[in-house]
């Protein structure tokens, strides 16, 4: 039996995340996935949310982590004809998809400020212990992130306060 690995920021505000009514953790994730040419991704109707760490400073006494988290919040108009049809990029960019999921995210955490509790998380990914979210809050507006390929995002910034539980 291996022993786990240490909880990092970008998995944690994931399984956060996924907290939100709405949001799996299947639809979380570093990078967005590529569309495939032969088939449609179950995300390309859910959306699909990017994290990635851009800041924040660590506790120097405890273990208490606060990254600034960078959230890209993505959805897309894409097709597929017939069944083994070519998989197509629609011209119409879905700006108010995009927007929903970062207003879904921002609800969410003014209704757990509202409420707090320490939540503890397991993480989208096998092997890494759990951790406890203490809070988490909007640091930024969602703002629409121009991407030149159809695929619309909204972007914001939050803060996500986190410690690492561990046997």
């Amino acid at each position: 039996m291996s022993a786990l690995k240490y909880p990092t920021s970008p998995l944690v505000a994931r399984a956060w995340l996924a907290l939100v009514p709405g949001i799996t953790a299947a639809m979380t994730g570093t990078t967005l996935p590529r569309i495939p040419a032969d088939s449609l991704p179950a995300w390309v109707t859910t959306g699909f949310l990017t994290v990635q760490t851009v800041g924040g400073s660590p506790s120097i006494d405890t273990m208490e982590a606060s990254p600034v988290v960078s959230v890209k919040c993505w959805a897309v108009n894409a097709g597929q004809p017939g069944t083994g049809a070519q998989v197509a990029i629609q011209t119409k960019i879905p700006w108010s998809r995009s927007e929903e999921l970062a207003e879904a995210v921002r609800h969410a955490i003014y209704s757990m400020q509202r409420a707090p509790q320490q939540r503890r998380l397991t993480l989208p990914v096998a092997g890494y212990a759990p951790a406890s979210v203490l809070s988490a809050y909007m640091l930024s507006e969602p703002r629409p992130f121009p991407d030149p390929t159809g695929y619309a995002c909204h972007q914001f910034d939050m803060q996500v306060n986190w410690i690492p539980v561990v046997p």
